[in-house]
Protein backbone atom coordinates (compact mmCIF):
# COMPACT_ATOMS: atom_id res chain seq x y z
CA UNK A 1 0.00 0.00 0.00
CA UNK A 2 1.31 3.45 -0.94
CA UNK A 3 2.60 5.73 1.81
CA UNK A 4 -0.03 8.34 0.90
CA UNK A 5 -2.80 5.75 1.36
CA UNK A 6 -1.36 4.68 4.72
CA UNK A 7 -1.53 8.28 5.93
CA UNK A 8 -5.14 8.70 4.79
CA UNK A 9 -6.02 5.32 6.30
CA UNK A 10 -4.79 6.46 9.71
CA UNK A 11 -6.69 9.75 9.42
CA UNK A 12 -9.87 7.83 8.57
CA UNK A 13 -9.31 5.30 11.37
CA UNK A 14 -8.83 8.03 13.96
CA UNK A 15 -12.03 9.69 12.76
CA UNK A 16 -13.90 6.40 13.22
CA UNK A 17 -12.50 5.95 16.72
CA UNK A 18 -13.53 9.46 17.69
CA UNK A 19 -17.06 8.75 16.48
CA UNK A 20 -17.20 5.46 18.39
CA UNK A 21 -15.78 7.02 21.57
CA UNK A 22 -18.64 9.53 21.52
CA UNK A 23 -21.19 6.72 21.18
CA UNK A 24 -23.37 5.84 24.17
CA UNK A 25 -21.48 3.75 26.71
CA UNK A 26 -22.90 0.26 27.10
CA UNK A 27 -24.43 0.18 23.63
CA UNK A 28 -23.21 -2.43 21.17
CA UNK A 29 -20.62 -0.97 18.84
CA UNK A 30 -22.27 -2.82 15.95
CA UNK A 31 -25.33 -0.59 16.32
CA UNK A 32 -23.28 2.50 15.59
CA UNK A 33 -23.91 3.60 12.00
CA UNK A 34 -21.40 6.19 10.77
CA UNK A 35 -22.35 8.36 7.79
CA UNK A 36 -19.65 9.06 5.21
CA UNK A 37 -20.13 11.93 2.79
CA UNK A 38 -17.99 13.70 0.18
CA UNK A 39 -18.00 16.73 2.47
CA UNK A 40 -16.56 14.65 5.33
CA UNK A 41 -13.77 13.32 3.12
CA UNK A 42 -12.96 16.86 2.07
CA UNK A 43 -12.84 18.02 5.70
CA UNK A 44 -10.53 15.12 6.57
CA UNK A 45 -8.47 15.90 3.45
CA UNK A 46 -8.70 12.28 2.31
CA UNK A 47 -8.14 11.65 -1.37
CA UNK A 48 -11.31 10.16 -2.85
CA UNK A 49 -9.25 7.99 -5.20
CA UNK A 50 -7.78 6.23 -2.15
CA UNK A 51 -11.10 5.55 -0.43
CA UNK A 52 -11.78 2.17 -2.04
CA UNK A 53 -8.35 0.94 -0.96
CA UNK A 54 -8.96 2.23 2.56
CA UNK A 55 -12.38 0.57 2.85
CA UNK A 56 -11.09 -2.68 1.36
CA UNK A 57 -8.22 -2.72 3.87
CA UNK A 58 -10.52 -1.99 6.80
CA UNK A 59 -12.79 -4.86 5.81
CA UNK A 60 -9.83 -7.19 5.45
CA UNK A 61 -8.61 -6.26 8.94
CA UNK A 62 -12.10 -6.80 10.42
CA UNK A 63 -12.64 -3.11 11.27
CA UNK A 64 -15.69 -2.58 9.04
CA UNK A 65 -18.44 -5.15 8.82
CA UNK A 66 -20.31 -3.80 5.84
CA UNK A 67 -21.15 -0.67 3.92
CA UNK A 68 -24.69 0.57 3.47
CA UNK A 69 -25.26 2.71 0.40
CA UNK A 70 -27.66 5.58 0.95
CA UNK A 71 -29.13 7.45 -2.02
CA UNK A 72 -30.62 10.80 -1.09
CA UNK A 73 -33.93 10.18 -2.87
CA UNK A 74 -34.38 6.89 -1.01
CA UNK A 75 -33.90 8.28 2.47
CA UNK A 76 -37.55 9.17 3.07
CA UNK A 77 -38.97 5.85 1.88
CA UNK A 78 -36.51 3.19 3.01
CA UNK A 79 -34.65 2.14 6.08
CA UNK A 80 -30.90 2.29 5.50
CA UNK A 81 -30.76 -1.33 6.62
CA UNK A 82 -32.74 -2.26 3.49
CA UNK A 83 -30.07 -1.02 1.11
CA UNK A 84 -26.93 -3.10 1.39
CA UNK A 85 -24.40 -2.99 -1.41
CA UNK A 86 -20.70 -3.97 -1.58
CA UNK A 87 -18.52 -0.89 -1.70
CA UNK A 88 -16.69 -2.22 -4.76
CA UNK A 89 -19.92 -1.91 -6.78
CA UNK A 90 -20.28 1.80 -6.17
CA UNK A 91 -19.41 3.80 -9.25
CA UNK A 92 -19.51 7.17 -7.52
CA UNK A 93 -18.85 8.46 -4.04
CA UNK A 94 -22.40 9.09 -2.88
CA UNK A 95 -23.56 9.45 0.70
CA UNK A 96 -23.41 6.10 2.46
CA UNK A 97 -23.08 4.60 5.93
CA UNK A 98 -20.69 2.06 7.38
CA UNK A 99 -21.06 -0.39 10.25
CA UNK A 100 -18.15 -1.44 12.43
CA UNK A 101 -17.34 -4.86 13.82
CA UNK A 102 -17.47 -5.77 17.49
CA UNK A 103 -13.67 -6.18 17.40
CA UNK A 104 -13.08 -2.58 16.30
CA UNK A 105 -11.02 -1.52 19.33
CA UNK A 106 -8.86 -4.64 19.33
CA UNK A 107 -8.08 -4.37 15.63
CA UNK A 108 -7.76 -0.58 15.70
CA UNK A 109 -4.54 -0.61 17.72
CA UNK A 110 -3.00 -3.27 15.47
CA UNK A 111 -3.86 -1.42 12.28
CA UNK A 112 -2.73 1.99 13.52
CA UNK A 113 0.63 0.54 14.52
CA UNK A 114 0.93 -1.29 11.22
CA UNK A 115 0.30 1.87 9.18
CA UNK A 116 1.75 4.42 11.59
CA UNK A 117 2.31 7.54 9.46
CA UNK A 118 5.32 8.56 11.55
CA UNK A 119 7.10 5.49 10.15
CA UNK A 120 6.44 6.55 6.57
CA UNK A 121 9.74 7.62 5.04
CA UNK A 122 9.17 10.49 2.66
CA UNK A 123 11.54 11.02 -0.24
CA UNK A 124 12.09 14.69 0.55
CA UNK A 125 12.33 16.89 3.61
CA UNK A 126 9.30 19.08 4.28
CA UNK A 127 9.35 22.44 2.57
CA UNK A 128 7.35 25.62 2.97
CA UNK A 129 6.18 27.74 0.04
CA UNK A 130 6.32 31.13 1.72
CA UNK A 131 4.70 32.94 -1.21
CA UNK A 132 1.58 30.73 -1.28
CA UNK A 133 1.72 29.72 2.40
CA UNK A 134 1.68 25.99 1.65
CA UNK A 135 3.54 23.33 3.62
CA UNK A 136 4.57 20.23 1.67
CA UNK A 137 4.89 17.35 4.09
CA UNK A 138 4.18 13.60 4.18
CA UNK A 139 2.72 13.61 0.70
CA UNK A 140 0.28 16.43 1.53
CA UNK A 141 -0.11 20.07 0.54
CA UNK A 142 -1.23 21.82 3.73
CA UNK A 143 -2.64 25.27 3.13
CA UNK A 144 -1.88 27.89 5.79
CA UNK A 145 -3.00 30.89 3.71
CA UNK A 146 -5.94 31.56 6.03
CA UNK A 147 -3.88 31.02 9.18
CA UNK A 148 -1.62 34.05 9.28
CA UNK A 149 -0.68 33.53 12.94
CA UNK A 150 0.69 30.12 11.99
CA UNK A 151 2.37 30.68 8.63
CA UNK A 152 4.50 33.54 9.91
CA UNK A 153 6.09 31.20 12.46
CA UNK A 154 6.50 28.45 9.85
CA UNK A 155 8.19 30.89 7.49
CA UNK A 156 10.63 31.83 10.24
CA UNK A 157 11.42 28.21 11.10
CA UNK A 158 12.03 27.24 7.48
CA UNK A 159 14.71 29.89 7.09
CA UNK A 160 16.89 27.30 8.81
CA UNK A 161 14.98 24.01 9.34
CA UNK A 162 17.77 22.60 11.52
CA UNK A 163 17.77 25.53 13.91
CA UNK A 164 16.19 25.75 17.35
CA UNK A 165 14.46 29.12 17.70
CA UNK A 166 13.85 30.94 20.97
CA UNK A 167 10.59 32.87 21.18
CA UNK A 168 12.32 35.95 22.57
CA UNK A 169 14.72 36.07 19.61
CA UNK A 170 11.87 35.75 17.11
CA UNK A 171 9.77 38.43 18.79
CA UNK A 172 12.74 40.77 19.07
CA UNK A 173 13.45 40.19 15.37
CA UNK A 174 9.86 40.89 14.33
CA UNK A 175 9.08 43.85 16.59
CA UNK A 176 12.26 44.93 18.40
CA UNK A 177 11.03 48.34 19.53
CA UNK A 178 7.68 47.01 20.78
CA UNK A 179 9.26 44.10 22.65
CA UNK A 180 11.88 46.35 24.23
CA UNK A 181 9.22 48.85 25.28
CA UNK A 182 7.35 46.34 27.48
CA UNK A 183 8.11 47.47 31.03
CA UNK A 184 7.32 44.34 32.98
CA UNK A 185 8.96 40.93 32.76
CA UNK A 186 5.57 39.25 33.08
CA UNK A 187 4.27 41.22 30.08
CA UNK A 188 7.12 39.90 27.98
CA UNK A 189 6.51 36.38 29.22
CA UNK A 190 2.81 36.72 28.40
CA UNK A 191 3.68 37.82 24.87
CA UNK A 192 6.02 34.88 24.39
CA UNK A 193 3.38 32.40 25.50
CA UNK A 194 1.57 33.19 22.26
CA UNK A 195 4.33 31.38 20.39
CA UNK A 196 3.59 28.25 22.37
CA UNK A 197 -0.02 28.50 21.24
CA UNK A 198 1.04 29.06 17.62
CA UNK A 199 3.26 25.97 17.68
CA UNK A 200 0.47 23.87 19.14
CA UNK A 201 -2.00 25.12 16.52
CA UNK A 202 0.45 24.33 13.72
CA UNK A 203 0.81 20.77 15.00
CA UNK A 204 -2.97 20.41 15.15
CA UNK A 205 -3.38 21.72 11.60
CA UNK A 206 -0.80 19.24 10.32
CA UNK A 207 -2.22 16.35 12.36
CA UNK A 208 -5.70 16.86 10.90
CA UNK A 209 -4.34 16.21 7.43
CA UNK A 210 -1.54 13.70 8.04
CA UNK A 211 -2.26 12.07 11.44
CA UNK A 212 1.25 13.22 12.45
CA UNK A 213 1.02 15.33 15.59
CA UNK A 214 4.64 16.12 16.41
CA UNK A 215 5.90 18.10 13.41
CA UNK A 216 7.10 20.83 15.76
CA UNK A 217 8.90 20.25 19.02
CA UNK A 218 8.42 23.09 21.47
CA UNK A 219 8.28 24.17 25.09
CA UNK A 220 7.56 27.45 26.83
CA UNK A 221 10.75 29.09 25.55
CA UNK A 222 11.69 27.64 22.16
CA UNK A 223 10.49 25.76 19.08
CA UNK A 224 11.98 23.80 16.20
CA UNK A 225 10.98 21.45 13.38
CA UNK A 226 11.18 17.89 14.66
CA UNK A 227 14.62 16.63 13.52
CA UNK A 228 13.26 13.20 12.57
CA UNK A 229 11.40 14.79 9.65
CA UNK A 230 14.45 16.64 8.31
CA UNK A 231 16.53 14.47 5.97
Amino acid sequence: MKDEIKIDLCVFLKFLKKEVDLFTIGTSIEKKIIPITPELLQNLNIERRYLKDIIRNLKKENIIKEEIRVSDEWLENFSTMDIVMPFENLKEYSNYNIILTKDFYKNYDVLIKKNDPTSVITKHSPRFDEKNHILYFAGKKIDFSKKSKQYDLLAELFKDPQQECFYADIQNKWEPEYYASLPEKREKESLLKRFNGKANNINQSIARETAINDFLKYDMKKVRINPKYIH
